[in-house]
């Protein structure tokens, strides 16, 4: 004979019931707002990071034309003033400051070189045109056309190093200005013309040896 089966009745309480769903309601809501909040911080993270990046890209820019205009406009002028008057008269012809020194070998330091290097092929390239034109006033007979192509012979590189040597002391002896610091002002005149005729000679032979090899 069987036994009739038996019912299990469990009695949970309304109260219970609502509670329970209102703590899933609550974690659900909870995890909702923690990824909403999550996915917020990444993107003012995100943010700031390409603010900060576009800053010192900014800062950069800036180092490297202020480094390329004095170099190319205001050093020259400074150079040349300096020869007519000394210091005398260079507050009267300052239309830009000079580029703040930095730490060596920050990025900063770096734009100011770079910027400094392409401003000052202006007023180099303005010297070897006095070069040229000095060499062909010295022989009349010379033409523009048989003087390009004297820098085309063999010769080409003796007359490369020459060009060179004589457009580099001009440019530093005339247009570098020089500091207290350096001493006598002629002597430091000299003193700069010498250097950068040897320095533009060499940076010459050797660009020359590279092309020809």
């Amino acid at each position: 004979m069987g036994h009739p089966p038996v019912e299990l009745h469990i009695d949970i309480p309304i109260i219970y019931l609502q509670a329970a769903l209102g703590l899933g309601l609550n974690l659900q809501v909870d995890m909702s707002y923690s990824f909403h909040e999550g996915i917020c911080n990444l993107r003012d993270t995100g943010l700031k990071k390409a603010q900060e990046i576009l800053a010192k890209t900014q800062e950069l820019s800036h180092n490297a034309y202020d480094s390329f205009a004095y170099s190319a406009i205001q050093s020259p002028v400074n150079g040349l003033v300096q020869l007519v008057g000394g210091d005398k008269y260079l507050p009267q012809v300052q239309f830009m400051e000079a580029p703040k020194p930095t730490e060596f070998a920050c990025p900063n330091w770096y734009a100011q070189q770079l910027g400094g290097g392409l401003g000052m092929t202006i007023p180099f390239l303005l010297t070897r045109g006095i070069t040229r034109g000095v060499a062909r006033l010295a022989h009349p007979a010379l033409s523009a056309e048989k003087f390009a192509l004297l820098a085309n012979t063999t010769n080409r590189s003796g007359y490369l190093v020459a060009e060179a040597a004589l457009s580099g002391a001009l440019y530093d002896g005339l247009l570098r200005p020089i500091s207290t610091e350096e001493g006598n002002f002629w002597t430091a005149r000299l003193k700069n013309a010498v250097v950068g005729g040897i320095t533009f000679a060499t940076l010459a032979k050797t660009t020359h040896g590279l092309q020809t090899r």
